[in-house]
């Protein structure tokens, strides 16, 4: 913290008297790949769609589809004596 209040820079991924909390990230401008699509990175804050890029976001955009469905667990009968 003292490097913090020395430099203005805060050098951690998390914050508090324990440290229990995440930092965020938040894009200040855009940054766009060479097919003109814009590269995001998850649970980093875009002004453009207003809120956190999630997982789910990005497995939309990138055509990722949960495809599996869970199977159900077998009951095991008792025996009886």
């Amino acid at each position: 913290m003292e490097y913090y209040l020395r430099n203005g820079l805060w050098l951690d991924l998390f914050y508090g008297e324990q440290q229990e909390n995440k930092v965020g990230f938040k894009s200040l401008t855009l940054a766009y790949d060479s097919d003109g699509m814009i590269k995001r990175t998850v649970n980093c804050f875009y002004p453009d769609i207003g809120g956190l890029y999630t997982q789910e976001m990005q497995n939309t955009d990138m055509g990722v589809f949960n495809m599996i469905q869970k199977k159900k667990a077998k009951r095991k009968k008792k025996k009886v004596a």
